[in-house]
């Protein structure tokens, strides 16, 4: 899966956006690095189709934060995120 987030770091709204293996729902989740859940959104994709959302993590607080892409046959995608 091919996947981007901006602009990072954020200052509060999130661009993800990633371009889908397999068809059905994603699960798009941020959290912190103690493994606390900051912010959580389902998105329902094509295969081969590329899917764009914003996150506002604007109440997640200075820091840095872990963002999960998790298509339906389990495979998942991760990259850090700043918020200042």
């Amino acid at each position: 899966m091919l996947f981007r987030s901006y602009p990072n770091p954020t200052t509060g709204i999130l661009t993800v956006e990633f371009t889908a293996a397999v068809a059905g729902d994603h699960q798009i989740t941020v959290t912190d690095l103690s493994g606390r859940l900051v912010a959580d959104k389902v998105v329902k994709a094509v295969g081969g189709s590329t899917s764009v959302l914003e996150m506002d993590l604007s109440v997640a607080g200075e820091g840095f934060y872990m963002l999960y892409i998790r298509d339906p046959k389990g495979s998942i995608a991760v990259s850090k995120v700043t918020v200042e």
